[in-house]
């Protein structure tokens, strides 16, 4: 009864956790809407990264009837990469791929998430240096763009 217990306790500890939020970063870019996208999605390639997709949010509300601001998500990664960290837990997978947010509100905006932030989320620990590359990594990509 005792384990029961500890296994239940462990397991909610890990799920409140696991899907807590932490807090974006944001850069400010020193283009325009329009060159930011295009050199975003310039320094993910160079990067050597995949672009799985890019959601036009401005776009789809357009399409709705509304109007907004511009703001595109760009979806990419490395599928190794992300591998190893789902193949530590699987839950990781809620955060991949990466994702960075390109949006307009007067000034032009870069938004993404730390993924060292994910290491105690998730429990990553084997994995640790892969997340911290990671991060070194977007953080490269979002200073080319937005410089």
């Amino acid at each position: 009864m005792k384990k029961k217990l500890a296994v239940l306790f462990l397991m909610s500890v890990f799920f409140s956790t696991a899907h807590a939020q932490h807090p974006k970063q944001a850069v400010e870019s020193l283009h325009s809407f329009e060159t930011t996208s295009v050199r975003l999605e310039k320094a993910i390639q160079e990067a050597g990264l995949s672009l799985f997709s890019k959601i036009d949010h401005r776009e789809n509300a357009q399409n709705a009837g509304m109007k907004m601001d511009s703001c595109t998500v760009f979806i990419f990664g490395n599928p190794k990469a992300g591998t190893l960290l789902m193949q530590e837990n699987p839950a990781i997978a809620a955060e991949l791929p990466l994702k960075i947010t390109v949006y307009k509100s007067g000034i032009v905006w870069l938004l993404y998430d730390q993924p060292t932030d994910w290491a105690i989320s998730y429990g990553i620990i084997k994995q640790k240096a892969l997340l911290e590359k990671i991060e070194q990594g977007l953080e490269g990509i979002v200073t080319r763009t937005a410089n």
